[in-house]
């Protein structure tokens, strides 16, 4: 989005709030936790913010106020930082979504990213036979045993590569009830190994992505990442919310580890967050071309 469309964007934005209009969310970011199994080389979780998981009641709130009509919301996906499939309540979290999906016909597309580790015969069964999920993404980095385990620490090649065969091939004897797809880190040109493109070609989608600094607050001395203009326009800030597993709202789902708070769910709604005074200076710089003055934005490379 240019620097135009993205002050037309903003202007329509308070006409739509002065006209007490909803909040139109492309992608809404729920946090099952941020607790994740692995330690990868390119992740920017640190130990800032208390770990925990996601209380079933946050979720049954952004189910009322979408079934209520008080936001639309696109797309949810279930996860930001963290590993989501750790959650221990995840089948309630997948039942309660089912009910609504189907009880709704307008009810938001909703996703899973998962690393793929603890893809294990219990969980996959509870995820495809919930009908709950539209699509399931795998991270995989690397394309081959090497660069996956020295980019993903704690992580098995050869049992990820199986786990995430064993959900293509239980998904498709039960009549494909969800897309999948998978995002890959590669280290300069990709070497994928047999497997690899073996697994790739059972997907419905593959997205081959470089490696980042997220939103800059972490530097990888081994990474050479050129910095984009501090004036160029982000549509994630825009587009999307991202609410943490204890009610914390922050605007982009790149800020893993919580630093520019907006809101916070449990004491508000998704309107008065979307249309605060927070979000909306954030949104003021950005569409003025002033990136720089938003904390969380000056040195994103994304």
């Amino acid at each position: 989005m240019t620097r135009s469309a993205s002050l037309i964007s903003l202007k329509k934005a308070y006409q739509e709030f002065l006209q007490g209009k909803n909040p139109n969310i492309q992608c809404l970011n729920v946090e099952l936790t941020n607790f994740c199994n692995l330690k990868c080389r390119y992740c920017i979780l640190d130990n800032s913010r208390a770990k925990g998981f996601m209380d079933i009641r946050i979720l049954e709130k952004i189910i009322s106020e979408i079934n209520n009509q008080l936001v639309s919301v696109k797309n949810i996906a279930l996860h930001d930082a963290g590993e989501s499939l750790l959650h221990p309540d995840l089948g309630e979290f997948l039942e309660l979504l089912a009910l609504s999906k189907h009880t709704n016909p307008s009810f938001p597309k909703i996703s899973i990213q998962t690393n793929g580790v603890l893809m294990t015969p219990l969980i996959r069964k509870i995820i495809l036979k919930s009908n709950a999920l539209d699509f399931v993404s795998f991270s995989i980095d690397g394309g081959n045993k090497k660069d996956f385990e020295h980019l993903r620490k704690g992580a098995i090649w050869e049992k990820v590569i199986k786990n995430i065969d064993d959900f293509i091939s239980l998904n498709n004897k039960l009549g494909k009830k969800v897309a999948t797809g998978m995002t890959s880190i590669s280290l300069g040109k990709p070497q994928y190994s047999p497997e690899f493109k073996k697994l790739v070609k059972k997907l419905d989608s593959f997205q081959s992505i470089v490696p980042h600094d997220w939103d800059g607050s972490k530097k990888f001395k081994d990474l050479k990442i050129k910095k984009e203009s501090k004036k160029s326009f982000c549509h994630f800030i825009f587009n999307s919310l991202a609410i943490k597993w204890d009610g914390k709202v922050v605007a982009c789902c790149n800020d893993l580890n919580g630093r520019i708070i907006i809101g916070d769910f449990i004491k508000q709604s998704i309107k008065e967050i979307y249309f605060g005074p927070l979000r909306s200076a954030i949104l003021l710089n950005m569409a003025k071309g002033q990136r720089q003055e938003n904390a969380l934005c000056q040195n994103c490379t994304m």
